[in-house]
């Protein structure tokens, strides 16, 4: 203590304003740290939920297949049925890629494979067997008609797989919400304490360098 009492007054309250600068400083610096974590959740949790709109906009690319097909059969256009097929085929295709490169845990990637090898099997009906045969007889037959309803169960094959992806992003999405507005809370109260913490350190240096 006689090291202290024998300290002029102006290093007392230099050495006081640095140690309560440093407290400052280090209280701040954890702030801005803890801000810019909650700062990539929320991107995070944001982008998944981004991900998961665009996931569910595939499934509408899965029925604008499934009417292109109904309506070859239906019509029998198949001029005009390749040219909406066409533009089905690069909606599909680009939806897939995109699936594939959101998918971020074994789960979803599993999904996604099972969507883009659906997809594949759908093509194969539609292009190499039913369209030829249908062409053939320029009639739906019992042939085509058990076409149609094995491309259902294709169909089903890659509806499914792009919903249970889109709906694992919305649940990583909300459990990505809960986690930030839990760490923000705790961010909130662990600055409080800290904030306490420094004051009352502060204004013990303080009274150890007055005496």
């Amino acid at each position: 203590m006689r090291v202290f009492t024998n300290l002029k007054v102006g290093v007392k309250l230099v050495g006081g304003f640095l140690v309560v600068a440093l407290i400052l400083m280090t209280v701040s610096i954890f702030t801005y740290m803890e801000i810019e974590n909650l700062g990539a959740m929320q991107d995070a949790g944001s982008q998944r939920g981004i991900d998961a709109v665009e996931a569910m906009k595939t499934n509408a690319s899965a029925v604008t297949l499934y009417r292109t097909i109904a309506d070859t059969q239906l019509n029998l256009d198949f001029e005009g049925s390749q040219t909406v097929w066409a533009a089905a085929k690069l909606d599909m295709e680009a939806a897939l890629t995109s699936v594939t490169k959101m998918a971020d845990t074994p789960e979803e990637q599993t999904w996604a494979k099972e969507a883009r090898d659906a997809y594949d099997q759908v093509v194969e009906l539609y292009e190499n067997r039913m369209v030829p045969a249908l062409k053939a007889a320029n009639a739906s037959t019992p042939e085509t008609l058990k076409m149609d309803a094995e491309m259902d169960g294709y169909i089903s094959a890659l509806v499914k797989p792009l919903q249970a992806f889109a709906n694992s992003l919305l649940a990583e999405s909300k459990t990505g919400d809960q986690v930030f507005d839990a760490n923000k809370l705790g961010l909130a109260q662990t600055v409080m304490v800290v904030g306490v913490i420094g004051t009352l350190l502060a204004l013990a240096i303080g009274f150890v360098l007055s005496r």
